[in-house]
């Protein structure tokens, strides 16, 4: 029991993270398009 739960932190941290790379990304790409539009 005890493991599951650790990992299913661990499963949402690093979601979480990659969420977060996702929405820099995609905020790099809207300031590119904002600029040049």
């Amino acid at each position: 029991m005890k493991n599951i739960k650790i990992k299913k932190k661990k499963n949402i941290k690093r979601i979480k993270m990659k969420n977060i790379k996702i929405k820099k990304k995609n905020n790099k790409k809207n300031m590119i398009m904002y600029e040049h539009g």
